[in-house]
């Protein structure tokens, strides 16, 4: 909950806050997990069942698709708020994006319905080792490279 009440300071156009929340774990998650692995592929379906959690964010569809377009885009940066916050806390995120609309048992099981677009599922768990995600980015710290111009 601390994630998610920082999260949403992402920019949102006139403060709107397009988005809604789902979490699921233990058996709603195996559900959500197996209907994942059917809809979409094993691969994913396998992350997200293998996850502590899955986060479901979706943002509400408008008619207008200027307006439609910046809730969406909001949610995704909400999205990306949630992965650094949750890294800042020694979390691993895997964020899933797509065209969720042909997905019927996942948007039944998340109960989103023709008022809402699925922004992401992520799954949420802990790292592997004491500072692999620091490990990971003081690894490819020496390719970054700054151009002047």
């Amino acid at each position: 909950m601390e994630i998610l009440d920082d999260a949403v300071w992402a920019p949102n156009h006139r403060n709107r806050e397009p988005w809604s929340f789902r979490y699921t774990t233990d058996a709603a998650q195996k559900r959500l997990a197996k209907a994942i692995a059917k809809e979409r592929s094993s691969e994913l379906g396998a992350i997200m069942e293998r996850a502590a959690g899955i986060l479901i964010v979706a943002a509400r569809r408008e008619k207008d698709a200027h307006i439609a377009s910046e809730d969406y885009a909001a949610a995704c940066c909400l999205v990306r708020n949630v992965q650094l916050l949750g890294w800042s806390r020694g979390l691993g995120m895997y964020w899933e994006a797509g065209d969720f609309s042909p997905c019927k048992e996942i948007l039944s099981l998340t109960d989103i319905g023709s008022h809402e677009c699925v922004v992401g599922l992520i799954a949420i768990g802990y790292r592997d080792g004491e500072n692999a995600v620091q490990d990971k980015v003081g690894s490819h710290s020496s390719m970054i490279k700054i151009e002047h111009w």
